[in-house]
Protein backbone atom coordinates (compact mmCIF):
# COMPACT_ATOMS: atom_id res chain seq x y z
CA UNK A 1 0.00 0.00 0.00
CA UNK A 2 3.07 2.49 0.81
CA UNK A 3 4.94 1.82 -2.31
CA UNK A 4 1.75 2.07 -4.49
CA UNK A 5 1.15 5.82 -2.81
CA UNK A 6 4.07 6.63 -3.23
CA UNK A 7 4.26 5.47 -7.04
CA UNK A 8 1.37 7.69 -7.34
CA UNK A 9 2.70 10.17 -5.36
CA UNK A 10 5.20 10.66 -7.78
CA UNK A 11 3.41 10.45 -10.52
CA UNK A 12 1.21 13.10 -9.40
CA UNK A 13 4.66 15.35 -8.93
CA UNK A 14 5.91 15.02 -12.45
CA UNK A 15 2.26 16.76 -13.90
CA UNK A 16 2.42 19.46 -11.64
CA UNK A 17 4.96 21.24 -13.44
CA UNK A 18 3.29 20.88 -16.99
CA UNK A 19 0.09 22.63 -14.92
CA UNK A 20 1.97 24.93 -13.95
CA UNK A 21 2.90 25.79 -17.46
CA UNK A 22 0.07 25.33 -18.84
CA UNK A 23 -2.22 27.66 -16.44
CA UNK A 24 0.58 30.65 -17.15
CA UNK A 25 -0.04 30.04 -20.66
CA UNK A 26 -3.93 29.99 -20.59
CA UNK A 27 -3.31 33.35 -18.73
CA UNK A 28 -0.98 35.17 -20.51
CA UNK A 29 -2.39 34.14 -24.03
CA UNK A 30 -5.46 36.59 -22.53
CA UNK A 31 -3.40 39.27 -21.72
CA UNK A 32 -0.13 40.09 -23.44
CA UNK A 33 -0.83 42.17 -26.84
CA UNK A 34 -2.14 40.55 -30.01
CA UNK A 35 1.27 40.86 -32.03
CA UNK A 36 3.19 38.76 -29.51
CA UNK A 37 0.38 35.69 -28.86
CA UNK A 38 2.35 34.50 -31.21
CA UNK A 39 5.47 34.12 -29.96
CA UNK A 40 3.93 33.23 -26.36
CA UNK A 41 2.20 30.15 -27.77
CA UNK A 42 5.68 28.86 -29.10
CA UNK A 43 7.57 29.56 -25.83
CA UNK A 44 4.69 27.39 -23.93
CA UNK A 45 4.84 24.76 -26.76
CA UNK A 46 8.87 24.84 -26.73
CA UNK A 47 8.18 24.17 -22.28
CA UNK A 48 5.89 21.58 -22.61
CA UNK A 49 7.84 20.02 -25.60
CA UNK A 50 11.12 19.72 -23.13
CA UNK A 51 9.04 17.44 -20.87
CA UNK A 52 9.12 14.42 -23.68
CA UNK A 53 12.40 14.82 -24.65
CA UNK A 54 16.05 14.02 -22.53
CA UNK A 55 18.83 16.48 -22.07
CA UNK A 56 20.66 15.93 -25.06
CA UNK A 57 17.60 15.89 -27.47
CA UNK A 58 16.35 19.33 -25.70
CA UNK A 59 19.78 21.33 -26.65
CA UNK A 60 19.83 20.16 -29.97
CA UNK A 61 16.10 21.18 -30.23
CA UNK A 62 17.46 24.96 -28.76
CA UNK A 63 20.10 24.93 -30.94
CA UNK A 64 17.71 24.17 -34.13
CA UNK A 65 15.22 26.84 -32.43
CA UNK A 66 18.30 29.61 -32.04
CA UNK A 67 19.35 29.24 -35.86
CA UNK A 68 15.46 29.34 -37.27
CA UNK A 69 14.82 32.17 -35.30
CA UNK A 70 18.18 34.08 -35.97
CA UNK A 71 17.65 33.70 -39.62
CA UNK A 72 13.74 35.27 -38.88
CA UNK A 73 15.37 38.41 -37.68
CA UNK A 74 18.22 38.51 -40.24
CA UNK A 75 15.45 39.05 -42.89
CA UNK A 76 13.24 41.38 -41.28
CA UNK A 77 10.35 39.71 -41.49
CA UNK A 78 7.51 41.44 -39.74
CA UNK A 79 9.41 44.26 -39.41
CA UNK A 80 7.23 46.50 -38.63
CA UNK A 81 5.04 44.77 -36.58
CA UNK A 82 7.23 43.82 -33.18
CA UNK A 83 9.83 46.23 -32.27
CA UNK A 84 13.75 45.18 -32.30
CA UNK A 85 14.33 44.64 -28.48
CA UNK A 86 11.65 42.43 -28.40
CA UNK A 87 12.77 40.24 -31.31
CA UNK A 88 15.97 40.15 -29.28
CA UNK A 89 14.38 38.54 -26.36
CA UNK A 90 12.58 36.35 -28.19
CA UNK A 91 15.89 35.11 -30.05
CA UNK A 92 17.51 34.17 -26.15
CA UNK A 93 14.65 32.98 -24.56
CA UNK A 94 12.89 30.91 -26.94
CA UNK A 95 15.83 28.71 -27.52
CA UNK A 96 16.19 28.00 -23.86
CA UNK A 97 12.53 26.60 -23.27
CA UNK A 98 13.02 23.13 -24.23
CA UNK A 99 15.25 22.90 -21.21
CA UNK A 100 13.71 24.20 -18.47
CA UNK A 101 11.18 21.00 -17.84
CA UNK A 102 14.12 18.49 -19.55
CA UNK A 103 16.51 19.55 -17.17
CA UNK A 104 13.85 18.73 -14.41
CA UNK A 105 12.78 15.49 -15.12
CA UNK A 106 16.27 14.76 -15.45
CA UNK A 107 17.30 15.12 -12.47
CA UNK A 108 13.90 13.69 -11.02
CA UNK A 109 15.04 10.69 -13.31
CA UNK A 110 18.67 10.43 -11.43
CA UNK A 111 16.71 11.41 -7.64
CA UNK A 112 14.46 8.26 -8.36
CA UNK A 113 17.49 5.93 -9.79
CA UNK A 114 19.43 6.96 -6.48
CA UNK A 115 16.25 6.20 -4.38
CA UNK A 116 16.38 3.18 -5.67
CA UNK A 117 19.68 2.01 -5.53
CA UNK A 118 19.53 3.12 -2.29
CA UNK A 119 16.33 1.13 -1.18
CA UNK A 120 17.98 -1.87 -2.96
CA UNK A 121 21.20 -1.02 -0.41
CA UNK A 122 18.93 -0.94 2.75
CA UNK A 123 17.14 -4.03 1.67
CA UNK A 124 20.52 -6.21 1.00
CA UNK A 125 21.73 -4.61 4.33
CA UNK A 126 18.87 -5.55 6.43
CA UNK A 127 17.73 -9.45 5.05
CA UNK A 128 21.42 -10.52 3.44
CA UNK A 129 23.51 -9.26 7.01
CA UNK A 130 23.42 -9.10 10.15
CA UNK A 131 24.02 -6.56 12.26
CA UNK A 132 28.00 -6.28 14.30
CA UNK A 133 26.29 -6.00 17.62
CA UNK A 134 25.28 -9.71 17.38
CA UNK A 135 28.19 -10.97 16.12
CA UNK A 136 29.74 -11.73 19.29
CA UNK A 137 26.65 -13.53 20.63
CA UNK A 138 26.58 -15.39 17.53
CA UNK A 139 30.70 -16.05 18.53
CA UNK A 140 30.21 -17.16 21.92
CA UNK A 141 27.37 -19.83 20.24
CA UNK A 142 29.61 -21.40 17.66
CA UNK A 143 32.33 -21.49 19.61
CA UNK A 144 30.22 -23.24 22.58
CA UNK A 145 29.20 -25.48 19.44
CA UNK A 146 32.72 -26.47 18.67
CA UNK A 147 33.87 -26.88 22.51
CA UNK A 148 30.37 -29.60 22.04
CA UNK A 149 31.91 -30.96 18.94
CA UNK A 150 29.00 -29.90 17.35
CA UNK A 151 30.98 -28.78 14.00
CA UNK A 152 34.56 -29.87 13.69
CA UNK A 153 36.17 -26.18 13.24
CA UNK A 154 35.17 -22.65 12.02
CA UNK A 155 37.02 -19.69 10.86
CA UNK A 156 36.88 -15.78 12.16
CA UNK A 157 37.18 -13.37 9.06
CA UNK A 158 37.53 -9.49 10.25
CA UNK A 159 37.60 -7.24 7.42
CA UNK A 160 37.95 -3.23 8.16
CA UNK A 161 37.95 -1.18 5.30
CA UNK A 162 40.60 1.81 5.99
CA UNK A 163 39.72 4.06 3.83
CA UNK A 164 35.92 4.20 4.65
CA UNK A 165 36.08 7.73 5.79
CA UNK A 166 37.79 8.95 2.68
CA UNK A 167 35.69 7.18 -0.23
CA UNK A 168 32.36 8.96 1.45
CA UNK A 169 34.12 12.03 1.12
CA UNK A 170 35.20 11.21 -2.67
CA UNK A 171 32.33 9.66 -4.56
CA UNK A 172 28.82 10.49 -4.86
CA UNK A 173 26.18 8.50 -3.30
CA UNK A 174 24.75 6.47 -5.88
CA UNK A 175 28.46 5.71 -6.71
CA UNK A 176 29.39 4.98 -2.77
CA UNK A 177 26.23 2.65 -2.80
CA UNK A 178 27.28 1.06 -6.31
CA UNK A 179 30.55 0.14 -4.50
CA UNK A 180 28.63 -1.40 -0.88
CA UNK A 181 26.40 -3.47 -3.15
CA UNK A 182 29.52 -4.89 -4.57
CA UNK A 183 30.74 -6.05 -1.11
CA UNK A 184 27.54 -7.26 0.01
CA UNK A 185 27.19 -9.22 -3.02
CA UNK A 186 30.51 -11.30 -2.44
CA UNK A 187 29.14 -11.95 1.18
CA UNK A 188 25.66 -12.75 0.25
CA UNK A 189 27.72 -15.61 -2.57
CA UNK A 190 26.97 -19.27 -1.99
CA UNK A 191 29.91 -20.47 -0.80
CA UNK A 192 30.45 -24.43 0.10
CA UNK A 193 30.31 -23.84 3.53
CA UNK A 194 28.04 -22.46 6.12
CA UNK A 195 28.78 -18.36 7.19
CA UNK A 196 27.54 -15.76 8.88
CA UNK A 197 27.95 -12.17 7.69
CA UNK A 198 27.98 -9.14 9.89
CA UNK A 199 28.40 -5.39 9.28
CA UNK A 200 28.08 -1.95 10.65
CA UNK A 201 25.27 0.58 9.02
CA UNK A 202 28.21 2.26 7.15
CA UNK A 203 29.64 -0.94 5.68
CA UNK A 204 32.85 -0.16 7.09
CA UNK A 205 33.50 -3.57 8.76
CA UNK A 206 33.17 -6.85 8.04
CA UNK A 207 32.96 -9.92 10.57
CA UNK A 208 32.96 -13.58 8.81
CA UNK A 209 32.06 -16.76 11.22
CA UNK A 210 32.94 -19.73 8.23
CA UNK A 211 32.22 -23.05 9.29
CA UNK A 212 35.86 -23.95 7.95
CA UNK A 213 39.47 -23.88 9.04
CA UNK A 214 41.99 -21.35 7.82
CA UNK A 215 43.43 -23.28 5.21
CA UNK A 216 39.95 -23.97 3.70
CA UNK A 217 39.79 -22.42 -0.02
CA UNK A 218 36.31 -20.75 1.20
CA UNK A 219 37.77 -18.16 3.82
CA UNK A 220 40.23 -17.56 0.93
CA UNK A 221 37.87 -16.87 -2.34
CA UNK A 222 35.98 -15.03 0.06
CA UNK A 223 39.10 -12.58 1.01
CA UNK A 224 40.35 -12.52 -2.40
CA UNK A 225 36.54 -11.46 -4.15
CA UNK A 226 36.72 -8.94 -1.44
CA UNK A 227 40.61 -7.89 -2.57
CA UNK A 228 39.29 -7.59 -6.05
CA UNK A 229 36.42 -4.83 -5.68
CA UNK A 230 38.39 -1.74 -6.93
CA UNK A 231 39.28 1.86 -4.92
CA UNK A 232 38.98 0.02 -1.07
CA UNK A 233 41.93 -0.89 0.71
CA UNK A 234 41.67 -2.93 3.52
CA UNK A 235 42.73 -5.10 6.84
CA UNK A 236 42.06 -8.11 6.97
CA UNK A 237 42.06 -10.63 10.30
CA UNK A 238 41.93 -14.65 10.12
CA UNK A 239 41.42 -16.68 12.89
CA UNK A 240 41.01 -20.66 12.86
CA UNK A 241 39.43 -22.62 15.80
CA UNK A 242 39.90 -26.10 15.85
CA UNK A 243 39.14 -27.72 19.40
CA UNK A 244 41.76 -27.10 21.87
CA UNK A 245 43.87 -24.32 19.40
CA UNK A 246 43.46 -21.53 17.40
CA UNK A 247 45.55 -19.99 14.78
CA UNK A 248 45.73 -16.57 13.63
CA UNK A 249 46.64 -14.30 10.57
CA UNK A 250 46.90 -10.56 9.78
CA UNK A 251 47.46 -8.51 6.56
CA UNK A 252 46.76 -5.27 4.83
CA UNK A 253 46.10 -4.13 1.62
Amino acid sequence: MQKNWLVRTNQTITFIPMLIVLFIGIVGYEWLRTELVGSWVLLIAFILLGRFLNLIQAMILSIFIFIVFFIYILFDIQVNTIDTNTKLLQLFVLPVAPILLSIYYEMMSTNRQTNNLLDTYRKNLTYKTLPISTYQYTHDQVQHMLNQGLIPQYSEIHIEITNHNLLRDMLQVDELKHLQQKIINVLENNFDTPHFSFTDTRLSMLYVIMIADQGSMTSKQLIDRIKQIELIKIKVSHHSHVKGQTSFSEESL
